[in-house]
């Protein structure tokens, strides 16, 4: 006997009058094909199906799906195969209860226990099949699976599919195969299920694979079982990839960014804001540098001509003391011009970079005469002295950039 919350408990069964009779506690509530039609009449298009209210009720109606699949699990794990799941069997209660209906076609799964106990609950599978096979057809040929029109052994994979053609219900509104009459492979051959986003084209790609994995031809093409099945429609409805279905990249970028809205943000303000900012402070740089190559090339040209000024003044005597004041208002001149451009903000900024540009090894290799000149200029008096320790400071601080 079944005992889940799903499965109608028998309460009593016997034989009146030569008929077999059995009683069930009776159970109220809506039928799940009644829920199913109430939601495709609220949900016409695709701006229907975007809107909240409608996609709560089709989360719930995916649910009780769900607990149809694990109420048939535990049937399964039981030994008993339904063989007649439909959206009409199935029960819906006002406060979350999913009960599974029509147990009369149930059979237990084929073994040698059950052909070969006289005990059997039911008939062994031999007369099953027979039974199948010469009798009004078991089960509803809107929904069934091809072994049951065939005639042939059912077994758990023939439950998920009229689990797959009931979810098939679910998503279209109508029977997979509604309309189809006739039996065994004509009616196989006649029949034909059209393609659910053919039908319904809001319908997510993934549970239209889903459905048509459950509804494979093939047994062995279907779900292994029925919690595999309802594994894969939880998977979609927690947002995950699922297994009867590979999304394209664009799919699966959209749900990394809404399972990683915090860090889509960051990323969103590192393109908005920081990259431009880079890129700013990158042309503020470049400007800076060609100013600083700019006053290189002063420096070096003041330094040249101080240079000139010298020479002239050591092969002209006569002239010294003119060339002498000429050269030191140079000095003066070129000094300030170093006093510019060697600043403290400068050598900070050289002492900074990982590496010195030939250019800079260049200035700098010219500064280190200048200074030890400058510092063997030596005075009494304070102002001389303050000139002459600048000067040595600054040689230190020369050498040491350029690594003696």
């Amino acid at each position: 006997m079944l005992e889940h919350p799903g499965v109608v408990p028998v309460l009593m069964r016997g034989q009146q009058g030569g008929r077999l009779y059995y009683v069930m506690r009776y159970v109220e509530g809506t039928r799940f094909d009644k829920a199913i039609h109430d939601w495709h009449e609220s949900c016409r298009s695709v701006r229907d199906f975007r809107q909240t209210k409608v996609q709560l009720q089709f989360r719930g109606l995916l649910q009780r799906f769900v607990a149809v699949c694990q109420t048939v699990a535990y049937a399964h794990s039981k030994g008993v195969i339904h063989r007649d799941l439909k959206p009409n069997n199935i029960i819906l209660g006002r406060f979350g209860e999913t009960i599974v209906l029509d147990w009369g076609l149930a059979r237990r799964k084929s073994s040698q226990t059950d052909a070969a106990s006289p005990d059997s609950p039911r008939p062994p599978d031999a007369a099953d099949d027979k039974l199948t096979r010469t009798a009004a057809k078991l089960g509803t040929q809107a929904y069934m699976a091809p072994e049951q029109l065939d005639g042939k052994a059912t077994d758990e994979r023939t439950d998920v599919f009229l689990l797959g053609a009931t979810l098939y219900h679910l998503l279209t509104g109508r029977a997979p195969f509604a309309g189809s009459e006739g039996t065994g492979s004509g009616l196989r051959r006649r029949r034909q299920a059209r393609p659910i986003r053919e039908l319904k084209p809001w319908i997510p790609p993934a549970l239209q694979a889903i459905c048509s994995k459950a509804m494979a031809e093939q047994p062995q093409a279907r779900y292994a079982t029925a919690e595999d099945l309802a594994a894969d429609v939880n998977r979609w409805l927690a947002d995950e990839p699922v297994a009867a279905y590979r999304e394209p990249l664009g799919q699966r970028v959209a749900r990394w960014l809404r399972r990683h809205r915090t860090l889509a943000g960051v990323a969103a303000v590192v393109l908005l804001v920081v990259v431009p900012l880079t890129i700013g402070v990158s042309l503020l740089v470049a400007a800076k540098n060609q100013e600083l190559a700019q006053s290189n090339r002063d420096l070096e040209s003041a330094l040249a001509r101080e240079q000139e000024q010298r020479q002239q003044a050591e092969q002209a005597p006569q002239v010294a003391e003119q060339r002498r004041v000429e050269a030191e208002r140079a000095a003066d001149r070129a000094r300030s011009v170093i006093e510019l451009v060697a600043s403290d903000e400068a050598f900070d900024q050289f002492s900074r970079k990982k590496e010195l540009t030939p250019d800079e090894k260049r200035l700098l290799e010219a500064l280190v005469p200048y200074y030890e000149e400058y510092a063997r200029q030596s005075g009494s008096g304070q102002a001389e002295q303050v000139r002459q320790a600048h000067a040595y400071f600054r040689l230190g601080r020369v050498l040491q950039l350029l690594g003696r």
